[in-house]
This record gives structure tokens, C-alpha cells and sequence, in this order.
């Protein structure tokens, strides 16, 4: 089920989720992550990859996690339909981060409000919506990593991403 003109809705659920509930699985997608998605796929004109089992590829946790799913924290934004990673074959996640703090302010107001330190995730780019009451794009570090982040810096704000 296409759910913009670059997705479909597979590529922002669990299979499990996919299976069980079909084109009824987009009530556990905020229609804000689909938006940036899009707009994200369309400010870096290259295709952006985030589940892509429904092709035959491997990810199958970068949208909406099952709630039992080991990935990632108990109660990550993934679990609750706000947050998904993404990559691209043709530019690094770097490249798209980059992209991503240019068009920041637009992006904010389709609802983006975080994204993961790309120094954390160097193949990938987390996103989510989480309501953060403040009027920017916050850059977070993940809890998992507290200590480390503790010893060299003070500016992360630090979340179960």
C-alpha cells in the first residue's frame, strides 16, 4: 500500500505488524514520520531506505518495533509509531544528517523535533517526533551510551531513542 509517492506503508512497520494487520497497520504510524520521510526523500533526491524486507532486504526494525522487540530501548520511540532510521545507497548518512540541519526549519514544522548524534549512528539517521516543548531540532545522544557520553561532553540530552 503506497502510503507517499516514494513509500510503502511495509517500509514503516514490523512484518509482524505487516502480516497481521495489512493496510489497518498504518494506525500505528504518526503521519508525521510519513511526511518527513517524504520530504526527506525529497530535499536529498535519492531513494531513502528505512524497512526494506518487503523487497527482500534485511531491515525489518527501522519504522514502528514490536513492544516485546529486543531492539532498542523499552520505551523507544520506535515502539510508539514516532521515530524510524533510514539510510540511502547513493549518500552517506552523514550526507543525508547534513541535508536534514539545512532544510531544519521546514522539517520542524512537518514535526521533526529529534535526531540521534550521527557520530552514534555513522550508517544510518534516527529521526522521531518526540514532544520535546522546545522550538528546534534537538540532537540527541542514546541512553545506552550515558557513561561515554558523560566523559566528554555535558551538551547531549541523553534518551531512549
Amino acid at each position: 500500500m503506497r502510503v507517499a509517492p516514494n513509500f510503502i506503508l511495509q517500509e514503516f512497520v514490523h512484518p509482524t505488524l505487516y502480516d497481521k494487520f495489512g493496510a489497518n497497520s498504518l494506525r500505528f504510524v504518526d503521519q508525521r514520520l510519513i511526511d518527513i520521510a517524504q520530504a526527506v526523500a525529497d530535499i536529498t533526491k535519492v531513494s531513502i531506505k528505512i524497512n526494506d524486507y518487503a523487497f527482500g532486504g534485511k531491515f525489518k526494525n527501522r519504522g514502528v518495533r514490536l513492544p516485546d522487540s529486543p531492539v532498542g530501548a523499552y520505551y523507544s520511540m520506535h515502539k510508539q509509531g514516532k521515530a524510524i532510521d533510514l539510510s540511502a545507497k547513493k549518500m552517506t548518512a552523514q550526507e543525508i544528517y547534513s541535508k536534514i540541519l539545512g532544510n531544519k526549519d521546514f522539517l520542524f514544522k512537518l514535526g521533526l523535533r529529534r535526531l540521534e548524534d550521527i557520530h552514534y549512528t555513522p550508517t544510518w539517521v534516527h529521526l522521531d517526533i518526540a514532544n520535546t516543548g522546545l522550538d528546534d531540532i534537538q540532537i540527541v545522544a542514546p541512553s545506552q551510551r550515558r557513561t561515554l557520553t558523560k566523559m566528554f561532553t555535558s551538551n547531549y540530552e541523553l534518551y531512549d531513542i
